[in-house]
């Protein structure tokens, strides 16, 4: 890999890009999600650390993102990899330092890429110094910290919340006598963001971390803050929840989704506001439908700045849902909102290339060029650009599983895979925390020297949305296509196309193909009809509009 040019970029290119930045620089730039653990390892532990990512931000810079939000780096015991908290203003020991981290906004910042912080609100690990108080007695300092009921008659349950895991979200504590409530693991206890202490440690934590200069916070489960004061049961599932609610078998009605949640985040948005340069807050809002989604971005300009859209990533990978999830996105956003796309998680949902793909190389083609043309901020998933797929490992077993199903989460999870080499790049270590995949195609090395790769073409979309502000902050408008495509105009003269059907389809429009997931057609000129082989999507400079 030689050089790390992010492009050329026109004055009016720059006038336009500075205007959406006035606004905040993830409006018009592309977000990259690395999982520190498996990003690399610069101490051949066999674990990814903060040097490694210091150690690899100029390939960041090559690739052209604009922002690096990084999974949980607090320190943990590590029952959920990091989202169990025990210390909420310190690193990971096996991370690194805070003199690392700090050293790694500032490299960051010298290529103008902005750090992401994952923060967890809704709870704390169960070996947090607070929990660890709040448990040794009923009068302790921090026992109004956490959520805590007596036992119903005869010992029962105080009621019949589900966690997301799908077991009861009560656990008994010997010691004291009482139930502690947990939306997730027994190791997560909940905190009590109906006590005002708790809400004001967190504008510290918050603080603490945008006070070193990151570039926003990406903030957990924010659906999961609040609770019914009442503790009323939640009521049966219906077909109008939610697949995780059906399998659960009951609404999560009362010990998640409160409305007040919206005063917290807005609380959050007006000391991120106290920042200049403008920080971003994106929000985990993991609710079932759009319509509730964009209720988290408040008037437009008072709660998140980006919000988590589940239904998106959950669809099927076919033209007509997308098409209907993409068009009710953007239709109910609130004035001055922004969208954000993202296709592949460390979560459930698992990598694209993977679950929307198969693995198929014009497939992920496909899937990579759909992301980062949509109006809104792409989040590609490490990986992602390269093609990595989910190996199929069933010697699987450290992250924490979903107990309602059994699946691990760690297939989306495994070492980024640098080249084709004993340890793939990531370690030197012959025991990597997690199995690597298959690095023999899908590496950086190999497809940095290959301009037809996945990973160029990406690069060159990255680069195109530069220089092409119609590709980065125009509006979008979609437009009727065949069955099995999807297109849309993006701007003045942006059109792209995307064929997902299983045999080739014309669509009207003329101009200068720019990128084509075959890039053979890169610079092809359509007279009238452009002609889409099945998997294949391009972008095009339209004279037709």
């Amino acid at each position: 890999m030689t050089g790390h040019s992010r492009g050329k970029t026109t004055a009016n290119s720059r006038n336009q890009r500075a205007s959406a930045a006035r606004r905040g620089w993830w409006r018009g730039g592309v977000i990259y999600q690395a999982y520190p653990r498996s990003w690399s390892d610069s101490n051949g532990d066999g674990i990814g650390d903060l040097r490694g990512i210091i150690d690899r931000l100029d390939y960041l810079e090559w690739l052209g993102i604009d922002g690096l939000w990084l999974n949980p780096l607090m320190p943990s015991p590590d029952h959920d990899w990091g989202y169990d908290v025990s210390d909420y203003k310190a690193i990971h020991p096996a991370m690194g330092t805070l003199d690392d981290f700090d050293e790694l906004v500032a490299q960051a910042a010298r290529r103008a890429i902005r750090i992401v912080f994952d923060l967890v609100p809704s709870h704390t690990s169960d070996r947090h110094a607070w929990f660890l108080d709040a448990r040794s007695s009923k009068s302790s300092r921090y026992r109004d910290y956490y959520v805590w009921r007596r036992p119903g008659p005869r010992g029962s349950l105080p009621n019949n919340w589900m966690n997301y895991f799908g077991r009861a979200a009560w656990s008994f504590d010997d010691g004291t006598g009482e139930y502690y409530m947990h939306n997730f693991s027994p190791h997560q206890p909940q905190l009590n963001w109906w006590n005002a202490e708790v809400r004001e440690e967190f504008d510290r934590i918050l603080n603490f971390w945008l006070e070193r200069g990151i570039g926003g916070v990406r903030l957990d489960a924010v659906q999961a803050l609040l609770y019914d004061k009442q503790f009323r049961d939640n009521p049966p599932a219906t077909r109008a929840d939610s697949d995780k609610e059906r399998r659960i078998g009951q609404r999560l009605k009362y010990n998640a989704n409160h409305p007040d949640v919206h005063r917290i985040v807005r609380r959050w948005h007006s000391l991120a506001a106290q920042f200049d340069p403008q920080r971003l807050l994106l929000g985990e809002t993991w609710v079932p439908s759009i319509r509730q989604m964009v209720k988290y971005y408040g008037n437009g300009t008072d709660e998140f700045d980006l919000t988590w859209n589940l239904t998106f990533l959950r669809s099927p990978f076919a033209s007509r849902p997308l098409r209907q999830i993409i068009e009710l996105t953007l239709r109910l956003l609130p004035d001055d909102a922004w969208a954000a796309w993202a296709a592949s998680t460390h979560d459930d949902e698992g990598r694209a290339t993977t679950r929307w793909c198969g693995g198929v190389p014009a497939t992920i083609r496909c899937a990579m060029l759909l992301l980062l043309t949509l109006r809104g901020t792409p989040i590609i998933y490490y990986g992602d650009e390269i093609g990595m797929t989910e190996p199929l490992l069933g010697k699987m077993r450290r992250a924490l599983r979903d107990e309602e199903s059994g699946r691990s989460r760690d297939g989306s999870r495994t070492p980024m895979q640098w080249k084709a080499a004993p340890g793939a790049g990531f370690t030197s270590s012959t025991q990597p925390w997690l199995p690597l995949g298959d690095a023999s195609v899908a590496n950086v090395e190999t497809q940095s020297a290959d301009r037809g790769s996945v990973l160029w073409l990406v690069r060159d979309l990255l680069a195109l949305r530069r220089t092409f502000d119609d590709l980065a902050v125009g509006e979008l408008a979609l437009v009727s296509s065949p069955a099995g495509t999807l297109a849309w105009h993006r701007g003045k003269s942006a059109f792209i196309a995307v064929n997902l059907g299983t045999s080739m389809r014309r669509i009207r429009t003329s101009g200068q193909i720019l990128i084509c997931t075959d890039r053979t057609r890169d610079q092809e000129y359509v007279a009238e009809w452009l002609e889409l082989r099945s998997r294949e999507a391009v972008v095009v400079r339209s004279t037709s509009r």
